[in-house]
């Protein structure tokens, strides 16, 4: 059974949501009112948006604020997510779209993508991704990150994967 209460008090704030099948998923939220995801997907609830993936009211077991915490990742619990883990399996089509959608406004978001595809690409782990062979069409949304995004950290990391998208495999 549901028992979160008010899910819009959620909007625009970091969170970690755990779903109704024990998956949790932190990001920045933004709420989707009834009507909306009625409009849009023809469910007849509001909803939680965690960057491109939206949860459902009936689907939500808990949800917990983050925006207090402080870690090394800053308010997130690591460097990425399930979340992130799931785009960067998906496909390469969502993987670009969330590199060009929150380039400009959630840049918490593309470090933690920037910080998945380096751990995919960087073959270290031997975790392979279905589309590696199409990895050099990240190279102009890595290269509109790092010439203009403010953080230098965010930079540097799309300019390594930059190196890693070009090098061929052998």
């Amino acid at each position: 059974m549901n028992k979160i209460k008010g899910p819009a008090k959620y909007d625009g704030k970091c969170v970690r949501v755990t779903d109704s099948q024990g998956n949790s998923f932190e990001a920045i939220c933004e709420y989707l009112s009834r009507d909306y995801v009625e409009h849009e997907y023809g469910k007849n609830e509001d909803a939680l948006e965690l960057a491109h993936l939206f949860i459902v009211h009936s689907d939500i077991v808990n949800v917990e604020i983050l925006d207090d915490h402080e870690g090394p990742w800053g308010r997130f619990s690591g460097p990425f997510g399930m979340l992130e883990e799931i785009t960067v399996e998906d496909d390469i089509f969502m993987t670009l779209q969330m590199l060009e959608d929150y380039a400009d406004e959630e840049e918490e978001h593309v470090q933690r993508l920037l910080a998945c595809l380096e751990y995919y690409l960087s073959c270290g782990q031997g975790t392979k991704i279905p589309w590696e062979a199409e990895k050099s069409k990240l190279i102009d949304p890595l290269k509109r990150i790092a010439d203009e995004v403010t953080d230098k950290e965010t930079r540097e990391s799309a300019k390594r994967l930059i190196l890693l998208c070009s090098k061929n495999d052998e």
